[in-house]
Formats: C-alpha cells, structure tokens, sequence
C-alpha cells in the first residue's frame, strides 16, 4: 500500500462510520448529532477482565453530562497465548468510502511513533522497537511506523519491512523543552502522519493505538483544559479513539533525589549541586510527564524498566479485550476550542472493585 493512497483518502466524517454501526444495533441517530467513540477496559479486583456487559451497564458523562450508550461492541481477539473466536460484533467497520485495500484491520491497531532523540538513545529504541515488532506483532494485526526525520510507513503487517524501517532510525537531536512539538508557531501535521490519523479515524469499533518511543518526555501532551488554544499537538494526542502507550527507552533512570543545598558548602559546591539538582529535577520531570501523557488517554507508560516483554505483552492484552462505546452528542463543536471532558462507569448491580480504564477528555472537531 502506498502512502500517497492513504493520503488520498482524506478526513473522514464519523458519522458515516456510525450509520453502519447504527444499522447492525438497530440504533437511530439525529443527524445532526456527532458520533463520539471510546474504547474502555474493565477489570475486577483479580485483574481478570469483566465480560458480558451492555449499554445500559455502562455510565457515559461528557462535561458532567449523562450521554446514551446506543452502540457497544466487546471486542476480543486471539493472541498467541489465548485463543479466542471473535463474535461478529468485534469486526471493525470501515467508512464506505475507504478503499477496499485499505480495509485490513481485522487484528490490533497501532502507529509506533519514534520520537526525535540523542544519537545516543537510537540503538536501544531501535532494539526495543523491534522486539515489540517482531514479537508481538499478531499475524492480523496492521501498524505503521513514523518518525519525524523519515517519515511513514503505510499500515501493514509486514514485520520484515517494519524491522528495516526502525533500522533506519537515526534519531535526531532534539531540544529537551520542545519534545516532538514545536512551541512556536503550529504548523499543520505532516501530511503523511495526518493521512495515519485519517485512517485511524476511517475504522471504528476497534481500539487504535499509539505506541511513542522516547527518551523521556518534555514536550506537549493531551490538554485537558477548556481555556487552552488549539495546538499542532491535538491533532494527534487528543482524539477520543486513541489511546497512547510510552515507552521510554532510557531503562533504569536515576531517580529524583531532592534539595542538595547545604550551608556549610562553598559556592562552587553549591553551584554544582544546584546544576545537579536542575538535571535531577529534569529527569524526573521527563518520567512523570511521560505516565501523565499515556495515562490521561487511557493508556499507560513504561518507565525506569530494562525490560519489556511483560509490558509488550500487557499492550497487547490491552488491545485484544475491551469495549467500545458510541454516542452521539448533540453539542455543536467550537469554531476555535472544545475540549470535552469523559467519564465512564460501570453500574450493572452487584458489581464491585472494578477498575475501569479510558481516556479522560477530546477535543471535538
């Protein structure tokens, strides 16, 4: 698949994809509703994940609000240690306007993002991300791979290809306080990676995941405010279909140690301790930004580990079993800003110690 097709498909409206969803669960929209999904994980207290649930199980508030559930789908799909026979409601539904050979997502979904970083981090991303690639990739599912220097590569499930594209990773310095977004003036999204999020958009009733690869993180994230400008940011982070995991390929990192400020030092000392403190300080700022980043979408961050296999195969646990909730809101987006605050409950009598697991906000469009 070429990138110029995915590009060529262009921004799809989501109501479209609701029809569809609409049709199979005899549900009737306004149309001049918005459709909003959000992919939720419940898990009792053992961790087990929580079955069986329906619409009205379910409690939705945005901005405080109560919305109707009117489309739900359990997905559940087979890894290669749980086998499972995916019922027809977690077949994904495509934007009829999709080309055919674009519709391919019948496994997970991801976009492994490879964020700009010191030359000296490139060889473990490049390890990390292809153990995630070449290990826990499933026959069915479809990512695809940027990075800022080289670009996308279109969604697909040839690993082979993927491998040798993090392979030419290079990195690239980046400036600490910007992270991968630039705070000056926002510029449009790459068109390439606004094609990526296109398609995203293109499949609904699936979970689509982004996968960032940094050391560390220091630039913007998902704002979840309704007294913030729009940015190039949330184009990509604040969308309520997308759930983000960090990894930060840095392993084991020194921890925060506190004030080293002491009376009886010289001012050199203390001037060396201070600058000590400030990297301190950066470092631990770097971590925490990076779970407030993935957590606020409903995702989660790996940090301060030297190994990955247990939390590569948590992701894909996390990709294979949950719901996907649909409502229409009949609020009309914001000409410049409209962030949107979710909340979701379980409320199926009888049910306690849950943990219920989705992200926190969007921005409408």
């Amino acid at each position: 698949m070429k990138a110029s097709v995915l590009a060529a498909t262009g921004m799809i409206v989501g109501a479209a994809l609701a029809a569809d969803l609409v049709a199979r669960q005899q549900a009737v929209f306004r149309a001049e509703a918005t459709y909003v999904e959000v992919a939720v994980t419940v898990f009792d207290r053992q961790g087990a994940f929580v079955e069986g649930l329906t619409p009205s199980d379910f409690e939705v508030k945005e901005d405080h609000l109560k919305q109707t559930v009117a489309v739900l789908s359990q997905v559940d799909l087979p890894t290669r240690w749980r086998q499972a026979a995916p019922p027809e409601a977690s077949r994904p539904v495509y934007n009829p306007e999709l080309p055919r050979d674009l519709q391919v997502a019948d496994g997970r979904v991801y976009l492994i993002y490879l964020n700009a970083i010191e030359a000296r981090y490139v060889p473990a991303t490049r390890r990390i991300a292809k153990d995630f690639v070449q290990n826990f990739l499933m026959p069915e599912d479809v990512v695809a791979l940027w990075s800022p220097a080289r670009g996308l590569v279109s969604f697909t499930n040839d690993r082979p290809a993927l491998a040798r594209a993090i392979d030419n990773f290079l990195g690239t310095e980046v400036d600490e306080e910007l992270g991968v977004f630039d705070r000056g003036p926002m510029p449009p999204l790459h068109p390439r990676l606004t094609s990526a999020m296109s398609w995203f958009s293109s499949v609904q009733g699936r979970k689509k995941s982004l996968i960032l690869f940094s050391a560390g993180w220091m630039g913007l994230g998902p704002t979840f405010s309704d007294s913030q400008p729009p940015s190039y940011q949330s184009s990509l982070v604040d969308r309520p279909d997308v759930q983000i995991y960090a990894v930060d390929v840095r392993g084991l990192v020194a921890p925060f140690s506190g004030s080293a400020a002491n009376p009886n030092r010289t001012a050199d000392s203390l001037s060396a301790a201070a600058a000590t403190n400030a990297e301190l300080d950066a470092l631990s700022h770097s971590i925490m930004q990076m779970k407030w980043l993935a957590e606020d979408s409903g995702g989660f961050a790996i940090v301060n580990h030297n190994t990955y296999q247990d939390s590569f195969r948590r992701i894909v646990e996390e990709n294979s079993r949950y719901y996907v909730l649909g409502y229409q809101t009949t609020r009309p987006a914001n000409a410049r800003w409209d962030f949107r605050s979710i909340t979701v409950k379980v409320v199926k009598p009888g049910l306690k110690d849950l943990t219920v697991r989705s992200r926190r906000g969007y921005v409408a469009r």
